[in-house]
């Protein structure tokens, strides 16, 4: 009994000292970034500027969530790009550190979580200096904290439940999570009908009725992060510009200007199937090229997950 209690401490401790070493030397990493990083006027921006807005003005479907946020720094920080430059810090710094917790729920070992999480600490995955938009990185907090508070738990229906808030609050802070929530809402009926037989005690029952209750309120208030059909306009403009530069290697500002570019090839198309009927063969050499990428992106940031790259 005594070693337990005593393996029980010495975890704990070694817990503490592997957090603190992570948030110390994520500090030590980030503290200089506004001295090096520039301003880029990615979604960001946007972001904040709909946060300074907030509450009076909430966009389901823009990250309503990510820009509460940034209204809790402005409470904190007045000067706008102090509050660009805090932000990208201190979620630079979160994220691995929300990842140990994740790890450690997993019930890995403690040195290997450490490892893991500072190597994403020091990666490409975590540290994007030349583009700079941190939402999806913010996302993965509330994913980390959310797995390691799930593991806390023993029975899966009871972790289905649990489950359904945080993916929920997730697609508001980026919207194509609310696909995520439908589909864990649907295995989710479907594990307490066809698994449990419906037959889940009353505390699951309540547990249930609650987070229900907390979905259908805040999606009645402030709207359901569906789908945006300007945005996805914006979305697919903005990267096949991207992909233009990068086919006949312009310079890196030449995305901005994606209105233009996408205007020269599908003219004045405003949605995805009015750019495929505008010009087939450039719409299909966008999204072939988007796959490929995808698997190239994949083994490059596998590798930058372990050697940062100068």
């Amino acid at each position: 009994m005594l070693k337990k209690i005593f393996v029980l401490i010495t975890s704990n401790w070694l817990d503490l000292l592997s957090i603190f070493v992570l948030v110390f030397c994520g500090i030590k990493l980030v503290y200089q970034v506004p001295q090096f990083l520039d301003l880029i006027p990615t979604d960001d921006a946007h972001y904040m500027q709909y946060g300074f807005k907030f509450p009076k003005k909430i966009y389901a479907n823009f990250g309503p969530i990510y820009s509460a946020w940034f209204k809790v720094l402005k409470v904190l920080f007045k000067e706008p790009i102090l509050i660009y430059y805090i932000s990208f810090m201190v979620i630079s710094v979160l994220v691995p550190t929300a990842l140990y917790l994740f790890l450690r729920g997993l019930k890995m070992n403690v040195i290997l979580a450490f490892l893991l999480s500072f190597f994403f600490l020091c990666s490409e995955l975590n540290l994007c200096f030349n583009f700079s938009p941190k939402i999806s990185l913010f996302a993965l907090i509330f994913i980390f904290i959310g797995f390691y508070s799930a593991s806390f738990l023993k029975k899966p229906v009871l972790i289905l439940i649990l489950s359904l808030p945080f993916v929920f609050f997730c697609s508001y802070i980026r919207p194509e999570y609310f696909l995520s929530f439908e589909i864990l809402a649907v295995f989710t009926i479907c594990w307490i009908v066809f698994k449990e037989k419906m037959k889940i005690n009353k505390i699951e029952w309540s547990i249930l009725g609650v987070s229900a209750f907390i979905i259908l309120s805040i999606g009645f208030i402030i709207g359901l992060p569906l789908g945006d059909d300007a945005r996805t306009t914006i979305t697919f403009q903005q990267h096949f510009a991207w992909n233009y530069q990068q086919w006949y290697h312009l310079p890196n500002a030449n995305w901005f200007n994606y209105k233009a570019t996408t205007t020269k090839y599908f003219g004045d198309a405003s949605s995805i199937s009015e750019f495929l009927k505008a010009n087939p063969s450039w719409f299909f050499k966008h999204v072939f090229y988007n796959i490929g990428q995808y698997f190239l992106l994949f083994y490059e940031k596998i590798g930058a997950f372990f050697f940062l790259n100068n």
